[in-house]
């Protein structure tokens, strides 16, 4: 070896080392930064390691989606329409992509909600062809109303709104049973007055280990009635099918699948009763 070239050798080997060290940090990034234009602060958005970006045929169930959408922030998104269409008083305050802070819905509550016409419309989040889906965060003691618009778009499902008024602007014809769902959740004595005289019951005894199955009558509601969510409910309405039924099947559970409670109501004139308890 020639050593006039030893110098240049020695040089390169230290050289060499310090490149690929910066390359390497560069590629462990795996995130998506997001500058909030009030504080401008950088929020990095990184996937949960415990919930993976959901197969293409996850989105043919609204459920199996939004799954992923609530618990993997780069996901949720990668699946919102910005800048997203916010309706606040009846002006639209778009939010986009740069604002958007991670929305767990209602995977972090204890209980969510659904609302359905009949037992069989109660089975139509199984069903492939649904395309739109509204998620509703409502405050019974005030009736504001957050609702979160999901349509499927060229077979993805998307958040394409948010809309936030108060319970009797709710359209779809939903709004007269859930303005009277607030008073039935808060008011002891809304509640009684809205039993029917006899009610449907299927209770599991869990001592016994059966379920029991019969009629109780009003006045033994009280021995059986469930603490029902009184700051705020979350509500998953599947579809649009409210608009000429005069029942309410409500349905409370937990987001982990665990067994809930479901309460069947019967319109009877102007007013909504309660006719049936499961849980």
């Amino acid at each position: 070896m020639n050593l006039r070239y030893l110098p240049f050798l020695l040089l390169l080997c230290f050289l060499l080392p310090a490149c690929g060290g910066k390359q390497d940090a560069g590629n462990d990034n795996d995130s998506i930064a997001v500058v909030d234009s009030d504080s401008l602060s950088i929020d990095t958005i990184e996937t949960d390691l415990y919930v993976d970006i959901p197969p293409k045929k996850a989105d043919e169930l609204f459920d199996d989606f939004v799954y992923a959408f609530m618990r993997n922030k780069k996901f949720q998104h990668s699946r919102i329409e910005f800048p997203l269409k916010n309706m606040v008083e009846g002006e639209n305050q778009p939010i986009s992509q740069y604002q958007w802070r991670h929305n767990p819905l209602y995977s972090d509550r204890e209980l969510f909600m659904t609302v359905s016409t009949s037992k069989k419309a109660a089975q139509v989040s199984k069903d492939t062809s649904l395309n739109y889906v509204a998620v509703l965060e409502i405050n019974p003691q005030t009736k504001a109303v957050k609702q979160y618009d999901f349509n499927r778009i060229n077979s993805e499902w998307k958040l394409t709104e948010i809309n936030n008024s108060e319970v009797s602007e709710i359209a779809e014809g939903n709004a007269d049973f859930l303005d009277f769902y607030c008073k039935f959740s808060t008011d002891k004595d809304f509640q009684q007055q809205h039993i029917a005289s006899q009610i449907d019951v299927s209770i599991r005894d869990e001592e016994m280990g059966e379920d029991i199955v019969g009629t109780i009558d009003a006045a033994q509601w009280t021995d059986f009635a469930p603490q029902l969510p009184t700051d705020e409910v979350m509500v998953v309405r599947y579809g649009k099918d409210f608009k000429k039924s005069n029942q309410r099947i409500v349905n409370l559970a937990a987001p982990s699948g665990d067994a809930g409670i479901t309460m069947t109501f019967n319109k009877k004139g102007s007013d909504w009763m309660l006719c049936g308890y499961e849980n």
